[in-house]
């Protein structure tokens, strides 16, 4: 019974001891160094993305033209889909622009949402 779990234990050593031996000749897995350096551009850019949506915060403006604001206007709710209702717009200074804010409120659910513009 005992050298049943020796002889197994024994395997698993074994098969780790080969596969480091192997990795370490071969170069099989990849080294961290490798991993670490080559998620660091696309996790930035990934978490970045994933923040804010075109036009959800002052560094994603949307740019358009003032024939555009219009449609930007009309739109509806994120929350419930209902139509919403334009509120005062903002400027502001962002970065050296000039920035927009379209505010609207929704008719149903009175969720109040912000729409950076940049107009050209």
């Amino acid at each position: 019974m005992i050298w049943t779990i020796v002889g197994t234990i024994a395997i698993v050593l074994g098969a780790i001891g080969i596969g480091v031996v192997v990795d370490r000749k071969w170069h099989i897995l990849p080294r961290k160094d490798r991993l670490q350096a080559a998620s660091r551009p696309r996790l930035a850019a990934a978490v970045k993305a994933a923040i804010h949506a075109a036009g959800e915060a002052p560094g994603t403006a949307r740019a358009a033209r003032a024939s555009e604001l219009p449609t930007l206007r009309a739109r509806r709710c994120a929350t419930c889909h209902a139509p919403t209702e334009p509120q005062p717009d903002d400027h502001v200074m962002y970065d050296g622009r000039e920035l927009l804010v379209l505010h609207d409120r929704c008719t149903r659910c009175d969720h109040v949402r912000a729409t950076y513009v940049d107009v050209r």
